[in-house]
């Protein structure tokens, strides 16, 4: 093989590496890069309300707390998805953006697009009520707490605690505890 064959073997050599490096940088790309999503992170939430003895009307200083689902917004067997206003934004394959994965009241946001979601878009997917005047079932006023209302107090991350009358539309901030209370 003289000059022209070796010099000839280099360029092929070279443009078959080069080739290579492109397609594996294609396919990282396309199918390997892992984008991190636009939003992330957790906040807690508590609802409660006094317990009525069913008897006497009775209302008692000790709070029930409502479990909150550990299967919100997300695909398992038994899952609660009754919204759909954000399918498209989740950034786990499936998940909705706003999903619970145990029963302690931590909503994880988890999504592909920054978007301020809000405590009623969490209840859309939940497929509850939540207003001012009734979370869940129970509204202000009922019958076994006739002077009971709604309250909503927010701690943020940095542990300053306030009320609020966003309810529904309280955008929901990371490490803070929402806590809907009936009084």
């Amino acid at each position: 093989m003289g000059k022209k064959g070796g010099y000839n073997a280099a360029i092929l050599a070279v443009l078959v590496i080069a080739l290579l490096v492109g397609v594996s940088y294609g396919v990282y790309e396309v199918y390997l890069k892992v984008t991190p999503p636009a939003e992330y992170f957790q906040s807690f939430l508590l609802i409660r309300a006094p317990i009525v003895d069913q008897y006497s009307g009775t209302v008692s200083s000790q709070l029930f707390h409502f479990p909150i689902p550990d299967n919100i917004g997300r695909p398992v067997l038994g899952g609660i998805w009754n919204s759909h206003d954000y399918d498209t934004d989740g950034y786990l394959p499936g998940y909705y953006p706003l999903y619970t994965t145990d029963t302690t009241g931590t909503i994880t946001v988890e999504s592909k697009v920054a978007r301020s979601y809000t405590l009623g878009d969490f209840f859309n997917v939940w497929g509850k009520t939540l207003n001012s005047t009734q979370v869940l079932s129970l509204k202000n006023g009922s019958e076994n707490c006739p002077s009971c209302i709604w309250m909503m107090w927010v701690m943020d991350g940095a542990g300053h605690n306030q009320t609020s009358t966003e309810f529904q539309r309280h955008v929901i901030q990371s490490n803070e505890i929402v806590s809907l209370t009936y009084g």
